[in-house]
């Protein structure tokens, strides 16, 4: 398998959430059986991230970067952004 096809794509892209609150990134792995991948918040106060994808926001307002990173291929990566703010 060729690693120079692979790709990895997150949904979704961007999120709008309010402090404290949760959705799920999904990644696929274009182009790699494995589709296995692993999620990190580039921000050290940008809230957290389970190997499932579940993330949580922090209690503080901001833009985050999330990224999921091939497990396999590790320099395959993308990114997805979160945007904390009170309604």
């Amino acid at each position: 398998e060729l690693a120079d096809e692979v790709r990895v794509v997150i949904t979704p892209n961007t999120a709008n959430l309010e402090p404290l609150q949760q959705v799920r990134f999904t990644a696929m792995v274009e182009g790699s059986v494995s589709q296995e991948v692993n999620w990190s918040v580039v921000e050290k106060d940008g809230g957290s991230i389970d190997r499932n994808g579940l993330y949580t926001a922090p209690a503080n307002e901001g833009v985050f970067e999330i990224q999921a990173q091939s497990a396999k291929y590790g320099n395959y990566k993308a990114s997805a952004y979160v945007i904390v703010s009170k309604l």
